[in-house]
């Protein structure tokens, strides 16, 4: 059997693509599909087998009809596997690793792999390529959960909320393959996330009183003190040897990690969520400018940090 070239299938996704797009738009525009859709989602309201986030609202059950017409899957089971993580639909990661078996760019189902103990325990999700076999794989480790904070994750209250702690083989299973779709089959989800991901993502946010030009003047304080004490350390010691010398104390400095060219353009959103996204930007190389442009072409609010934690954790893991 003759092999398509690649701009073949590429073409063919496109234009498969531009059809769903269009059907999504009459069910929402044409009169006789959008009655039949309503009509259909005040039925699943009114049933008692529904989830409670759909029970008695019409308005979700649309959003979830027009998602499950996306996604070609059946209604009531997309409704039974996703949720509202901070006014957004996540997926169960059952669901999204059953479209990817079923729909994705692999032969046969996704495959994983446990290393190490402790923080350097691992999970690598792999799978074969259809095409040409290659070999396509993400992993992700408990010391990334630690140093994301997933693995920490505190609810509103202060106590652990994070499934990582009690089920830690599971969601490093459940993360590795979210990272294997969304770098080699985005499209199996459109691009939206797991419900875990939204969890993890979106903690408990961060109360911001100081305006940019406090906090610039708070970390330039902490520069310059650290610049005090250096200087003191070069400096030769004139005091006994069992005396010590005094320390210089400076303020503590908040988003001292993120410059003031990013903090300008970044006025307003989550702190928490701005130092782990410069963090990772940084470690990539990433220029304040750069990052800007990105912040803006993602569309300029928190959801736009998230989205660049994302994409340089997954480009990180590779």
């Amino acid at each position: 059997m003759t092999k398509k070239p690649a701009t073949t299938i590429e073409t063919e996704q496109k234009a498969l693509v531009a059809i769903e797009g269009a059907e999504a738009l009459d069910m929402l525009f044409e009169e006789t599909k959008f009655n039949q859709m309503q009509r259909a989602a005040n039925m699943f309201a009114a049933s008692e087998l529904v989830p409670d986030h759909f029970r008695g609202k019409p308005a979700n059950v649309m959003v979830a009809l027009q998602l499950a017409n996306a996604l070609r899957v059946q209604p009531l089971l997309l409704m039974m596997k996703i949720y509202p993580v901070h006014g957004r639909f996540g997926f169960e990661s059952q669901l999204m690793i059953s479209l990817a078996n079923s729909r994705g760019p692999f032969r046969g189902t996704i495959r994983y792999r446990m290393e190490g103990e402790g923080d350097s325990r691992k999970c690598t999700a792999y799978a074969y390529h259809k095409d040409d076999g290659e070999i396509c794989e993400a992993r992700c480790s408990i010391q990334i959960a630690k140093d994301e904070g997933w693995y920490d994750r505190k609810d509103k209250s202060g106590k652990f909320c994070s499934k990582w702690r009690t089920m830690p083989d599971l969601m490093l299973q459940y993360r590795a393959a979210a990272f294997l779709v969304r770098t080699h089959c985005p499209e199996v989800l459109m691009g939206m996330k797991t419900a875990d991901e939204l969890e993890d993502i979106n903690q408990p946010a961060l109360q911001v009183t100081a305006t940019v030009s406090e906090i610039q003047d708070r970390m330039a304080a902490a520069n310059k003190a650290e610049q005090s004490k250096a200087k003191a350390a070069d400096a030769p010691l004139d005091v006994a040897p069992d005396e010590a010398p005094e320390e210089v104390a400076g303020p503590p400095p908040v988003a001292g990690i993120v410059p003031g060219e990013v903090l300008s353009a970044t006025q307003g959103m989550d702190l928490i969520l701005l130092e782990r996204a410069w963090a990772l930007a940084e470690a990539a190389g990433w220029a304040p400018k750069k990052f800007v442009r990105e912040f803006n072409f993602s569309g300029s609010d928190n959801e736009a940090l998230e989205n660049i934690i994302v994409e340089l954790d997954t480009v990180k893991e590779q």
